[in-house]
């Protein structure tokens, strides 16, 4: 019951999140219990995981050594020292990483046929509110004040975010692809479920999911020699991108360069700031001090402001090249938890270079679990 309730509250995507002193701190409902369920396995196993893991996710431990390091040495400047919220972002991120190498072939069946059904759950879950949203609530412009991108007549579901929804649809599919054999329902049941989330990504407009699961899929073929699929596999794909409804504005333009020239913009100012301090950085994450740009063009929140639309580029300018280095090696060795593990690292890292999703606490989360069930 314990896992149903992760999964569930995790199902509630942003509804369920708690914003506290004028929105500088951020968490989820679904990670106090998961906070919880981590100590519940701590009492029982101490630190028996960490150590017998110590050699495989050697890299992932001297990363978050050096952004607890680098975080330190960023003290010494005067860009609020003090401030709780660049801790509570290091301890979410090392959060996350030290779960996911503490559970590794850690739970035992029982635990297991719970996770595979609470993915199930979530997956049901996922699907009735995207569609509800699509259908019922198309338009994100009334909730720009709140820092939100202004998406129109495109699928992000209770995400509020299209690259987040997209990312998540791309790891369902690669899920329910990869252990399509495992999971325990009628075919019929699921092959409707690739095709649903087949279609939700598209209806997220985001090319930059395209590009990813495209890239993830065929890397899986060409490892399987089977080239026709590969072909057909790309119409399929063509085909859905062309077939996809077209409505007045740049949201559904698929050929839009706004965006394009945000993100070269922000390359360019991770950039200049890389150069200023390119061996340790500015310390994780202090970017929401850094930055020249707090607030977006009209003024209201932004909720990109303490990250650039890039993972590996915030990695890079919060802990340096050290940092970037640990972490690209760290994501390696996660790749290597099991066979659909190096796929789900592809499809995220491919996506991360253009949007900052590997560092996200749902794309983690998902990780996490969809790692030990495979």
């Amino acid at each position: 019951m314990f896992i149903y309730i992760i999964f569930f509250l995790f199902s509630l995507g942003q509804i369920g999140r708690i914003s506290l002193f004028n929105n500088n701190i951020n968490f989820y409902l679904y990670e106090l219990f998961l906070l919880a369920f981590f100590i519940t396995l701590f009492v029982k196993n101490k630190f028996k995981p960490l150590i017998k893991n110590k050699n495989i996710f050697k890299w992932s431990y001297l990363f978050i050594i050096w952004l607890v390091i680098t975080y330190l040495i960023s003290l010494f400047d005067n860009l609020n020292n003090w401030s709780i919220v660049p801790i509570l972002y290091l301890l979410r991120t090392g959060f996350y990483f030290v779960f996911i190498i503490y559970s590794y072939k850690l739970f035992n069946d029982k635990t297991q046929h719970q996770i595979k059904k609470g993915i199930l759950f979530f997956i049901f879950l996922t699907g009735l509110f995207s569609i509800m949203q699509y259908f019922l609530y198309g338009d994100l412009r009334n909730l720009l004040y709140l820092g939100w991108d202004p998406h129109a007549h495109r699928m992000f579901g209770v995400f509020l975010d299209t690259s987040i929804s997209s990312a998540i649809y791309g790891l369902v599919l690669l899920y329910l692809f990869l252990n399509y054999k495992k999971i325990n329902l009628n075919i019929y049941f699921k092959n409707s479920l690739l095709i649903i989330y087949s279609v939700f990504g598209l209806l997220t407009y985001s090319r930059i999911f395209y590009i990813s699961i495209f890239l993830t899929f065929v890397s899986y073929l060409l490892n399987k020699k089977q080239y026709i699929l590969i072909v057909i596999f790309s119409l399929i794909l063509l085909s859905g991108i062309l077939s996809l409804p077209k409505f007045q504005g740049e949201s559904t333009n698929l050929i839009r360069i706004y965006s394009i020239n945000s993100r070269l913009n922000d390359y360019k100012e991770g950039t200049m700031l890389f150069k200023k301090s390119p061996i340790w950085g500015y310390g994780y994450n202090r970017l929401v001090f850094i930055r020249n740009k707090n607030k977006n063009l009209f003024g209201y929140p932004d909720h990109a402001k303490s990250s650039f639309q890039s993972s590996f580029l915030t990695i890079l300018v919060t802990s340096g090249i050290i940092g970037i280095i640990l972490y690209i090696l760290s994501l390696l060795s996660f790749s290597k938890i099991n066979n659909a593990a190096k796929y789900y690292i592809l499809f995220l890292s491919a996506f991360s270079l253009m949007d900052n999703i590997l560092l996200h606490p749902f794309i983690l989360f998902l990780f996490l679990f969809f790692v030990s069930d495979s």
